[in-house]
């Protein structure tokens, strides 16, 4: 304790561990975002505290985010491999996954389902779908949902355009969205638009179910500007600036460990998918302070620790497409 909140989203993210994950447990490994993403979402939930704005902002930009950096592609159930279970799927696609539904299903529904869970699965073990019919108790059929954000892969990357022409008084706007996303899922979601005109705005919202699908909607006002999801209500590369958006490679990449870890004079970088990549590597303390800078040809993954002092740091690698993943290390004296 220092007197400063730096590190309240990490105290929310343990303390909440107390309901998900020791009250309520997981009954198989695969299941494991059932207390990790859960924590993690206590963070943006604690973020609210201080107000919607700090709620999506945290969301965005701590949570989405981080997810779409890592070029993960793989669902967030059933992981293959040791470091699935413990990546930026399990954690941050699993807790936007919870931003999204409260989003559809509104506070009252989500979180009257969330206790309902954690009552009847209080200081036993769950299942993924034992939380889904709760959540379904409260809001109906949600296996469209669940089917594509949990059980599938990936996220949407929409492409958008608008155009508006003026009928008698009105204005007809036309709205057309496909996704082109590699992964095979298509992904089914009430979709907004802010329109915005001189001295007059407007929400639209409708189902984008179909590929390349056009809406056409009549407004009293004329248009200036048409903006997609302003509430940030839908994990898709759209939270992000156009310097931004990453590019994984086709298939996606795995989640980063290193090893030995802790370690003393080096440790290896493992990173499936990013072999054949050159690697931009950045060490940083806990303070952010830069400690090293490397790069890293295809030919290795070493990284030199060599005159960095003990104690824990993180680890930035940024590989081609802007995928980018972070990792604690630990370095012991020698």
């Amino acid at each position: 304790m220092n007197g400063n909140t730096n590190y309240d989203w990490l105290l929310a993210h343990e303390m909440s561990h107390m309901w998900w994950g020791n009250c309520v447990t997981e009954r198989f490994w695969t299941d494991v975002w059932l207390s990790e993403s859960f924590a993690t979402y206590s963070e943006a939930i604690w973020m609210e505290s201080y107000g919607q704005a700090e709620y999506l902002n945290y969301v965005v930009n701590n949570i989405m985010k981080p997810y779409l950096y890592s070029g993960e592609l793989f669902p967030i159930v059933e992981p293959e491999t040791p470091a699935q279970l413990w990546s930026a799927t399990t954690y941050e696609k699993g807790a936007s996954v919870l931003h999204m539904l409260r989003m559809i299903m509104g506070d009252t529904a989500f979180f009257t389902g969330y206790e309902t869970y954690f009552a009847s699965h209080s200081y036993t073990t769950a299942l993924t779908t034992d939380f889904i019919e709760h959540m379904e108790a409260q809001y109906g059929d949600l296996s469209w949902f669940f089917d594509q954000w949990v059980y599938g892969e990936g996220y949407p990357i929409y492409d958008i355009s608008t155009d508006w022409v003026q009928l008698g008084s009105d204005w007809q706007l036309t709205i057309n969205i496909g996704q082109t996303q590699t992964v095979s899922n298509f992904f089914t979601m009430p979709v907004e638009f802010h329109v915005e005109g001189t001295g007059a705005d407007s929400v639209i919202t409708f189902l984008n179910d179909t590929q390349n699908q056009e809406e056409i909607f009549i407004i009293p006002f004329e248009p200036t500007t048409v903006e997609f999801d302003p509430d940030s209500r839908i994990l898709s590369t759209a939270v992000m600036g156009v310097e931004e958006h990453t590019y994984p490679p086709q298939g996606g990449v795995g989640t980063m460990y290193l090893g030995p870890n802790p370690a003393t004079l080096s440790s290896t970088i493992n990173w499936q998918g990013t072999w054949n990549m050159e690697l931009q590597i950045r060490i940083y303390d806990l303070s952010g302070r830069i400690v090293r800078k490397r790069v890293l040809e295809p030919s290795s993954r070493n990284l030199d620790l060599a005159g960095i002092p003990a104690g824990t740091y993180l680890v930035d690698a940024i590989a081609p497409g802007n995928v980018r993943q972070t990792a604690r290390l630990v370095i012991l004296a020698n």
